[in-house]
């Protein structure tokens, strides 16, 4: 029978003496990582898992160890979030983790409020070290600098997973192994897990435990339940982060064959630890800490390897498209129209009226001094991913906007260019005015610009144009189905899609 840890002692118990000796890996990952483009992701994580916490007092128990779990099979690459499908085997399947790796909803949560303040910014598998480093210290253990870089994986190991990860059936000598393997010295890590009516594969206990402590277990366990009933793998401080769990081992109080045995085992290595650390919870407290920060150094994906997932539960679906908004007006681009309209590059020289798109090739270079920015940011983007700049050139500036609010409906206009504009637009101004007639008609001009766009997507041809991310215009058209625009402040404006190119 395989009882359930309710508490935070059943992560601490994959840690413990675990993590101390790990080597450290040449990944580059640094504690500023998002310190420009997500400054908050940290706090956000921290938010989230205190909102949780109120409904649920394992949960901070339940991200630490995911965050375990996952740097244990191939890295730390967020691989045990994803779910199954056509391609991949999840390691939620795995027998370590079925029916007890748990907090899958919560990382929902966090990543969604990540990604509506940093999109396509976070990776799950960073969210995870966050989310673990929260989760300990929310809870009255230590806290630490996380190092953040990671990327998300593309697969996962279900059967990586099983040999990897501490079993029930692992004796202390296996588990050591398994650590030694990743770099860690048997001396400092502990797995714990087992089966209390199942210690040698004939139902005896663990001889090693308090005959007291037996008697207590049998009582929240018996041995006809169902095999699914919590029980704290500390009985001292079931909801905390200390150092009772070792002086629990002092005394056989360990509910696990392979907690006692860290302590019962004769001549064992972790004996002088667990005497250390029983009387030192400082001690313990900082190695914990500087063993977590190797344990997350463990074969991240970095650089352009792998992707940063929009959910964590699945692989990125192409084409994904990252859509930014650069605003300029029309009179801030005109000098240098003027010269791409007679630019070697188009091979033409044309009047304005007339201007198509593949002479605007020389704009990109002179509209980086208004979109620079945005620009910048690109160069850290997704190398995978198809990434636009839409360039909406306003019309404020010059009264275009204006105009088309004051042009009645019945009345035509003399220009054959103003007249297919203010075709594309019509409906944008339809829909302010029937929607927003209690607006000031400036204010109707600026929702107007703002619906113009929207209205334009489905017509990149026309207006906006776009450019993409190798400096040539783009004259494709894109679904206007999920889109999402944010007219906050002004420029730089993100937006994620996952559309088909049309083209």
């Amino acid at each position: 029978m395989s009882p359930l840890a309710s508490s935070f002692s059943f992560s601490l118990s994959f840690f413990l003496l675990a993590l101390l000796l790990l080597s450290e890996s040449n990944a580059q990952l640094s504690s500023s990582f998002y310190d420009s483009t997500c400054p908050d992701a940290s706090t956000i994580v921290r938010s989230k898992i205190e909102e949780a916490l109120k409904t649920d007092s394992r949960i901070a128990a339940s991200l630490l160890r995911l965050h375990f779990h996952d740097c244990f099979v191939d890295g730390c690459d967020a691989s045990v979030l994803l779910d199954n499908s056509d391609t991949i085997q999840s390691e939620k399947d795995a027998l370590p983790n079925n029916n007890s790796a748990r907090g899958f909803d919560v990382v929902d949560d966090i990543k969604a409020e990540l990604e509506k303040a940093c999109p396509l910014t976070v990776s799950c598998a960073d969210l995870l070290a966050l989310a673990a480093q929260a989760s300990v210290s929310l809870q009255g253990g230590p806290s630490w600098t996380v190092l953040l870089g990671r990327r998300d994986s593309l697969t996962a190991n279900r059967d990586g997973a099983r040999p990897a990860l501490p079993s029930p059936f692992d004796d202390l000598t296996t588990i050591a192994s398994k650590f030694a393997a990743l770099g860690l010295d048997t001396e400092d890590m502990v797995a714990l897990s087992g089966k209390l009516y199942n210690f040698d594969g004939r139902g005896n206990p663990d001889p090693t435990l308090d005959p007291n402590y037996l008697t207590l277990l049998r009582q929240q366990c018996p041995e006809n339940g169902t095999g699914f009933t919590p029980v704290n793998l500390d009985p001292t401080s079931p909801d905390g982060f200390d150092s009772n769990y070792f002086r629990n081992l002092q005394t056989g109080r360990g509910l696990l064959q392979s907690d006692q045995e860290l302590f019962s085992t004769p001549n064992a290595s972790s004996i002088s630890l667990v005497n250390s650390f029983s009387n030192d919870q400082t001690a313990f407290f900082q190695s914990f800490a500087r063993s977590m920060i190797r344990m997350g150094n463990l074969s991240p994906l970095t650089g352009s390897n792998g992707e940063i997932r929009l959910d964590c539960r699945k692989v990125n679906a192409g084409p994904l498209v990252l859509i930014g908004f650069c605003f300029a007006h029309a009179s801030d681009l005109l000098p240098f129209l003027q010269f791409a309209m007679s630019s070697e590059h188009s091979g033409v020289s044309i009047q304005f009226p007339s201007i198509l798109f593949h002479v605007f090739d020389e704009v990109l270079l002179h509209s980086h001094r208004y979109c620079w920015m945005l620009n910048r940011h690109f160069k850290m983007r997704e190398s995978r991913w198809r990434i636009l700049i839409i360039v909406v050139i306003r019309h404020s500036c010059c009264g275009g906007i204006k105009g088309l609010v004051y042009i009645p409906e019945d009345e035509t206009t003399a220009s054959d260019f103003i007249e297919q504009w203010v075709s594309i637009c019509e409906p944008a101004k339809n829909k302010v005015k029937s929607e927003l007639t209690e607006l000031s008609f400036a204010e109707q001009c600026t929702n107007c610009e703002k619906e113009a766009v929207n209205v334009s997507l489905g017509n990149l041809l026309t207006y906006p144009c776009s450019l993409d991310r190798r400096g040539a215009w783009d004259v494709s058209t894109i679904s206007e189905e999920g889109v999402f625009l944010d007219w906050g402040a002004r420029g730089n404006l993100l937006s994620v899609v996952d559309v088909d190119f049309i083209g």
